[in-house]
């Protein structure tokens, strides 16, 4: 929730700028396309993020410039479990990067 706050403040304050409603639109539905045709433990293919949390978090740091890579070390990050205190200090260092990114910046484009 911390991290989503965040994109949405970062947007609300004019550092993110969201593409055309009719991209969104068009992205949405080639998600749940895919979702459809590979997801099939999940009935509700459309918009849930619970069994993807872990992505759904990685693509909202990386709209916010931020790195998804939160271990220590690649052998941590390809094996070790996440937890909540992978993500503290996230507002701070993009509080600490801000500065020097460019703005507004646009949200990647969502892949499956």
């Amino acid at each position: 929730v911390e991290i989503a706050s965040l994109w949405l403040a970062a947007w609300l304050r004019g550092d993110l700028e969201l593409p055309p409603a009719e991209e969104i639109d068009r992205r949405i539905e080639e998600i749940r396309a895919w979702k459809r045709e590979h997801v099939l433990f999940e009935p509700s293919r459309s918009c849930a993020v619970n069994t993807r949390f872990h992505q759904y978090l990685d693509v909202l740091l990386q709209d916010l410039g931020l790195s998804p890579n939160r271990k220590s070390n690649p052998i941590a990050e390809a094996l070790a479990a996440y937890s909540a205190a992978d993500y503290d200090g996230v507002l701070d260092e993009y509080e600490r990067k801000r500065s020097a990114m460019p703005r507004p910046r646009r949200p990647l484009p969502v892949s499956t």
